[in-house]
């Protein structure tokens, strides 16, 4: 059907689109395996290059997908936090790995603790989130401490 409003020609075709794409669930998703298939190396380095690019968009869309965070709360938890791990006090900076925020949370129910720098988020997941575990590898430390950093209590 032609439409003199181009508006109205390309509603029509979006409409009858979407239409026959639920009529057709397997072809369309065939044509799209297909398609995928056969310009998968174009289309994986379009999408890295747009990852490359946005990159703090993209973080921000990690972080609300995974973690639910809006952008404005991320900010105003490293505000809070004084862009420093909540652990350890390090300075907090995106253009190191190691240093780079890591949002910590409980993987029980999902909830936000805090942001930590990497070796402290991979403390906290070496340990399972478990205080007993963290307990006893400060005692450990403690113990075996030599005699000169041996702490009087």
């Amino acid at each position: 059907m032609a439409y003199a409003d181009p508006v109205m020609e390309r509603e029509y075709q979006r409409e009858w689109k979407k239409r026959w794409r639920e009529r057709n669930r397997e072809a369309h998703r065939a044509n799209a395996r297909a398609y995928y298939a056969k310009n998968q190396e174009r289309i994986g380095g379009q999408r890295k290059q747009v990852r490359e690019n946005n990159k703090e968009r993209e973080a921000e869309w990690q972080r609300r997908k995974l973690y639910g965070l809006l952008p404005g709360e991320f900010e105003e938890m490293m505000q809070a936090q004084r862009h420093a791990c909540a652990i350890c006090r390090v300075a907090l900076d995106s253009s190191t790995k190691i240093l780079t925020p890591h949002v910590d949370h409980c993987h029980e129910s999902g909830v936000v603790r805090g942001i930590l720098c990497g070796n402290c988020n991979h403390l906290l997941g070496r340990a399972k989130d478990r205080p007993e575990v963290l307990e006893a590898a400060i005692a450990y430390l403690v113990q075996n401490a030599p005699d000169d950093q041996r702490s009087t209590e």
